[in-house]
């Protein structure tokens, strides 16, 4: 996982946050870039939607996708307020 989480910040999707001393509090948040990409994701969920008989439409995020498009990315994209403005 690691590698792949590497590769994401070498392509600018991602920002490597250090802990403090502790190495397990490293955490990794999305740049501008990332979230730009919203977009394109909610496109591709729409399409296997559309072509995936087997889409799991329990899953609230899905069910909301269907409803609330707009309404779901302007929630999501409300957890990186800091990144946005």
């Amino acid at each position: 996982m690691s590698a792949r989480l590497q590769s994401l910040v070498e392509a600018g999707l991602l920002v490597k946050i250090e802990g403090d001393s502790n190495r397990a509090q490293t955490m990794y948040r999305p740049t501008q870039k990332a979230l730009d990409l919203f977009p394109v994701v909610f496109a591709i969920m729409n399409w296997g939607l559309k072509y995936n008989p087997n889409t799991d439409m329990t899953i609230p995020i899905m069910q909301e996708l269907t409803t609330n498009e707009k309404g779901l990315e302007l929630r999501l994209l409300q957890n990186f307020d800091d990144i946005t403005s």
